[in-house]
């Protein structure tokens, strides 16, 4: 599992005072982002520069608002692995309650970005992903 503490920026408020429900996608975005460049980035990305992968799908089910002042934990872990796919899902929480805020899922589809097309997924991306399934305790 993987796991960032981070705080609502002033801009991701809308006219009621939370968290505008869109910004909830690019808060997952920010785990996916933060998860490549400090773990899988060596493994997956820089060892082959013309793969990637791209969201086919995106589900949030929107459990409690965010305000300005909470401080949210997020969590990111990987719950299925097919052979061209990927599922993460995502946990934002009140970092201080540990109210839970958003759930969600991610498909995401490992590409060849020169072909443009699914390829399968390379036994090293296989094993990065497999050390962040969700181990339940």
């Amino acid at each position: 599992m993987f796991s960032l503490t981070f705080s609502p920026r002033f801009n991701d408020l809308d006219s009621y005072g939370h968290v505008n429900n869109a910004v909830y996608a690019t808060y997952f975005e920010l785990l996916r982002t933060e998860w490549i460049k400090n773990v899988a980035w060596d493994q997956v990305v820089s060892a082959n520069p013309s793969v990637g992968f791209v969201i086919a799908r995106l589900e949030i089910d929107f459990l409690a608002p965010i305000f300005f002042e909470h401080v949210i934990e997020g969590k990111m872990w990987v719950s299925k692995i097919g052979t061209k796919s990927w599922e993460f899902e995502y946990l934002l929480l009140n970092a201080a309650s540990g109210e839970e805020f958003a759930r969600g899922k991610t498909v995401q589809v490992f590409i060849d970005r020169k072909k443009r097309q699914a390829i399968e997924l390379t036994d090293g991306t296989r094993k990065v992903l497999t050390q962040y399934m969700k181990q339940d305790a």
